[in-house]
């Protein structure tokens, strides 16, 4: 849909990096972004990638825009995810570990749960197929916050991500919310790249 307004797209791929897992995460984003050109980039993150976009704008320089954040965590001021998520989470992921690996998001959940997230059965199908195992480490390595230069603003889909948005208007960012849930972008596309354009701007 992007592509179709005119916009290009790089979608790096995450799977089966090496640690330190967030220097490999960003080097992936860089490396995708350079089938984009000289154009200037919006760099876009959702859930556990918002920690990753001002590493990514720094590693990008001059090239990066903006950074926009879909119902997303926030940097962590150089602490770990895991120390920033509730702790009820954590201590979730912690007791669903089984050597050093979180089993696929979701794996446990009862089929009513997907079908309320993903209405549609081939999207539900073809978004379960991709997920796969998780290093706990991702979550407890520290992840470093440069200081950026460029703007950031803020989509938000669901109410776990209340505290996140009132953040990031405390902090002077644009926010957009939409009202969904936390896989919005495949249930209500149009409107989630609606809002996007309108955070980029003409480009």
């Amino acid at each position: 849909m992007l592509r179709d307004r005119g916009h290009g797209v790089a979608v790096p791929s995450l799977a089966g990096c090496d640690p330190p897992y967030w220097q490999n995460h960003v080097a992936r984003a860089v490396e995708a972004a350079k089938a984009l050109g000289d154009a200037r980039v919006a760099v876009v993150g959702h859930s556990g990638a918002g920690p990753l976009l001002p590493l990514i704008a720094t590693a990008m320089g001059a090239r990066a825009a903006c950074c926009i954040y879909v119902d997303a965590m926030l940097p962590t001021g150089g602490a770990s995810r895991m120390e920033r998520l509730p702790a009820a989470f954590a201590g979730e992921l912690h007791r669903t570990a089984r050597g050093g690996l979180l089993p696929p998001w979701g794996e446990s959940w009862p089929d009513s749960l997907w079908e309320e997230l993903l209405p549609d059965e081939s999207v539900r199908a073809a978004f379960r197929a991709e997920l796969g195992p998780t290093p706990v480490a991702v979550y407890e390595e520290a992840v470093p916050e440069p200081a950026t230069s460029v703007s950031h603003a803020y989509v938000q889909f669901s109410g776990a991500y209340n505290e996140e948005a009132a953040d990031a208007r405390a902090r002077g960012w644009r926010v957009v919310q939409l009202d969904g849930g936390h896989l919005h972008m495949l249930v209500r596309p149009h409107a989630v790249a609606d809002a996007l354009v309108g955070l980029i701007g003409p480009q």
